[in-house]
């Protein structure tokens, strides 16, 4: 991942944008530290339908799914 400081990133945008676009991901970081990051869209798709399926497994990891294996009587 590239990595470039807010500054730049303000400078380069249009340049940065181009290169997200096609599939490149960009750090932004200020005084050597990450805030930020740009990445295609996809890649956020991604994340953030990970990031439901975390949060739906821990409400439900408790649940005992055994009881949706079918029925050995119900399934002859």
């Amino acid at each position: 991942m590239k990595r470039v400081t807010v500054s730049v990133a303000r400078e380069q945008f249009a340049s940065l944008l181009e290169e997200v676009e096609t599939g490149g991901e960009v750090e932004l970081v200020r005084r050597g530290r990450p805030i930020a990051a740009m990445v295609p869209i996809e890649a956020a798709r991604r994340l953030n339908a990970a990031k439901g399926y975390r949060a739906w497994l821990a409400e439900y990891a408790d649940v005992d799914l055994s009881v949706l294996e079918p029925d050995e009587e119900r399934s002859k």
